[in-house]
C-alpha cells in the first residue's frame, strides 16, 4: 500500500534532517555578517534555475530526477566555507521546491534530501581539499559530486523501496545509473570552472565579461536536459 506508515516515517525523517541542518548553516550564516557578498544573492536563482530541469534516471516502477544544480553547488564549495554553501544552497533548493507543482509530501522530502545530499558533499570536498592542498582541488570536486549523487540515489531508492514494499537491490539496480553518475560529474566540474573564472576576475588575471562566457555551456546544459525529460 502507498503511504504506509514506514514510508512516511522515513521520509518525515529525511525532511527533518534535512530541515534541522539547512537552519543551522543558515543561522551561522547570518550570524557570520556576509550576508552581502553578491555571489550568495546569485547563488539562490541559480540552484533554484538549474533545479528546475532534471534528468531522469530509470528505475523499476518508476524514476528519480537528479538534478544539474551540482554545478552551483560545487561553485559555492570553492568560493565559500561548507557553512556559507550550504546556507546558500539549502534556501535556493527550498524556494525552488516550493515553486514546483509537486506535492507539499514530495516537496518537503527532495529538500531534506537535497540538503542532506548538499551537505555530506561539502564536507567531503572540503576535507579532501584539506588533506591534498589546492593542487587536488579537482580530485575533491568528483568526490563533493560524487558522494551527492550516491547520497542522493541510494536514500531515494530506500525510500521507494518501503513504499513499494520492494526489494532494495531491486529499486539499486543499475539502469543507466553509471553512465548518468558520469555525466552528473561533468556538470559538476562545470561548477568548477565557473569558481576558477570568478577567482580570476576577481584577481583582475581576466577581464570582467569573460564570466558571460559561462553562460554558453549552462544554456547548453538546460536545452538538452529539457529536451531529454520531454522524451522520456
Amino acid at each position: 500500500m502507498r503511504g504506509s506508515t514506514p514510508s512516511r516515517v522515513f521520509d518525515q525523517s529525511v525532511m527533518l534532517a534535512g530541515a534541522a541542518l539547512g537552519a543551522v548553516a543558515l543561522v551561522q550564516f547570518v550570524l557570520s555578517s556576509q550576508t552581502d557578498d553578491l555571489k550568495y544573492f546569485l547563488g539562490v536563482p541559480l540552484v533554484m534555475l538549474m533545479g528546475w530541469f532534471p534528468m531522469l534516471i530509470g528505475r523499476t516502477g518508476g524514476g528519480i530526477e537528479i538534478a544539474f544544480d551540482s554545478c552551483v553547488l560545487i561553485f559555492l564549495g570553492i568560493v565559500a566555507t561548507p557553512v556559507q554553501a550550504l546556507a546558500v544552497w539549502s534556501v535556493g533548493l527550498a524556494l525552488g521546491q516550493i515553486l514546483t507543482d509537486k506535492r507539499r509530501s514530495i516537496k518537503a522530502f527532495n529538500t531534506g534530501l537535497g540538503v542532506l545530499a548538499g551537505g555530506l558533499a561539502l564536507l567531503a570536498l572540503d576535507l579532501t581539499r584539506g588533506m591534498h592542498g589546492t593542487k587536488q582541488e579537482l580530485l575533491a570536486v568528483g568526490l563533493g559530486a560524487a558522494v551527492y549523487f550516491l547520497v542522493d540515489f541510494v536514500v531515494s531508492a530506500l525510500s521507494l523501496s518501503i513504499e513499494e514494499r520492494t526489494s532494495i537491490r531491486r529499486e539499486l539496480a543499475p539502469t543507466g545509473v553509471l553512465p548518468s553518475m558520469i555525466a552528473y560529474l561533468a556538470i559538476a566540474s562545470l561548477g568548477y570552472l565557473a569558481a576558477l573564472v570568478v577567482e580570476a576576475v576577481v584577481v583582475e588575471a581576466m577581464p570582467p565579461w569573460s564570466a558571460a562566457l559561462l553562460a554558453v555551456p549552462m544554456a547548453t546544459i538546460l536545452v538538452a536536459s529539457r529536451a531529454q525529460s520531454r522524451g522520456s
